[in-house]
Parts: C-alpha cells; structure tokens; sequence
C-alpha cells in the first residue's frame, strides 16, 4: 500500500554564476518543518522517518524538473472541462430552480461549462436516490444540458443512512463493510448548514 498524502519538500535553484540548476526533494513521511535562512542555506526538521534526499543537476531549471518528474510521476492531466466555469450552491428549489440559474446564464452569456448540483437532489438525503417530486426527469434535464455542451456534476456525502429498508444499508450491513467501533457499527453525522 502506497501513500495516498503527503508533502514534497522540494526546491530548485538557479546559479547565479553559471546558470546551471540542481534541486533537492527530501521523501519522507513524518512531520517535518522546512525554513529558508538567510545565508544561502536550509534547515530540514523532521520527527523522524527515513532521511531520503534527492538531488537533480541540469543545466536549465526544465531539465531538473523533468528529472523530478521522472522520479515521482507526472501530475495527473484533468479534463479539459474541469478547469472551466463552473456553478455550484445548495438548494435551487427542485428542478425548476436549476433550469432558471442555466437558462440566465445563458441568456447573460456568461461562461459556464459545469452545472453541479448538491445533495438537496438526493431522496432524503440517501446516496444514491434522486427527489423524483423536486428533481423530476432529471436525466432529461442532464442530457439537454450535455446537448449544450455543459456537463453535471452531482455532489454525494460518502454517508449511507441507517435505515432498514435502504438498499445500500442493508447491503453494506451484511457484508459488514462500515466502521467498526466498541459498540458495533459507528454511526456519524452529517451536518446540514444553510438553507434546507
């Protein structure tokens, strides 16, 4: 199992002189403090762990990254869309709410590539369900918004509602997938702030 968190600790310098870079990573996985002094030094303060120190030469800043990049992977690319205009809130009345706010955006051509929507969506707050009485024909609604060339985004709260005759509660119960804790299963809450 890897490490799905944590910091890199690395910088790069350019020569004054010659204009040659190097950089140095520090891997480690304890917490660590790093500060830059004043005379051209810095001082590493871990907890402890293994000291793994990385050190990159080149002769341009671009070659020292791509020696980084080589040794811990290249950053994950995100669609294109995702870094795009997008609109989020919580409570757009049902689905008649969430056509008005694409409708104005549109009409006001103002750039908009993501519609999400928040939990309010969901059947009682159960991942997984729709509000068929707010968010009727929701898929409909989805799919004229894709025509548009916008893409939705539903929000979930990774809670499953404890409650006899959900599906996923039931399924997840019988595998016994949740959290155990002293007295069997942990239950938490989900708190719900601003309008509702």
């Amino acid at each position: 199992m890897i490490n799905l968190y944590g910091a890199h600790t690395f910088f790069l310098c350019l020569e004054d002189t010659s204009g040659s870079s190097f950089g140095v990573f520090l891997l480690n996985s304890n917490a660590m403090e790093i500060t830059l002094q004043p005379a051209p030094a810095i001082t590493y303060r871990t907890i402890g762990g293994i000291l793994d120190f990385y050190i990159f030469l080149g002769n341009t800043p671009e070659q020292v990254v791509q020696e980084y990049l080589k040794l811990i992977g290249r950053p994950f690319m995100p669609p294109y869309w995702s870094l795009g205009f997008q609109l989020s809130r919580r409570n757009y009345g049902g689905i008649n709410g969430l056509k008005k706010v694409v409708d104005r955006n549109r009409v006001a051509q103002i750039p908009y590539d993501v519609q999400y929507s928040d939990i309010d969506y969901m059947n009682g707050y159960k991942d997984f369900t729709t509000d068929e009485q707010a968010f009727p024909n929701l898929s409909n609604f989805i799919n004229d918004l894709h025509k548009q060339g916008l893409k939705y985004v539903i929000i979930m709260n990774p809670g499953i509602l404890n409650n006899s005759d959900y599906q996923p509660y039931m399924n997840g119960s019988h595998k016994r997938v949740w959290i155990l804790g002293d007295n069997g299963f942990v239950i938490g809450q989900v708190t719900l702030q601003g309008n509702q």
